[in-house]
């Protein structure tokens, strides 16, 4: 309940690059945590996507999101370490746009 958030607010603070460049032991560690939160939090969207209050076919696309999220952040973090930081940058800005797609498709339920 508390660990996507974390994903939330830790996000932004990923692309500052004076940030990156000033503090690179904090970027990481706080990477890090971004990275556990997305990925404990994916496997828990995951497993509840079947259970999905829009029926199954907004659980299957739950899933697929849940899928992919965990999926392109740990590619991101895997390329963070092997020293790819274009490649790692551009997955992580997909992980963060999926990060926060769950807030967006939210928001947008009363409008539907």
């Amino acid at each position: 309940m508390l660990i996507a958030p974390a994903a939330l607010v830790l996000g932004p603070l990923q692309f500052f690059p004076g940030l990156r460049a000033r503090h690179p032991t904090l970027h990481r560690w706080s990477g890090r945590t971004y990275v556990l939160a997305c990925v404990t939090s994916g496997t828990g969207a995951l497993a509840t996507s079947p259970f999905a209050s829009g029926g199954w076919v907004a659980g299957v696309g739950f899933g697929i999101l849940a899928v992919l999220w965990i999926g392109t952040t740990v590619a991101a973090w895997i390329s963070a370490v092997q020293g790819r930081l274009e490649w790692h940058r551009l997955l992580m800005r997909f992980s963060y746009a999926m990060t926060f797609g769950a807030v967006v498709l939210r928001l947008q339920i009363p409008i539907g």
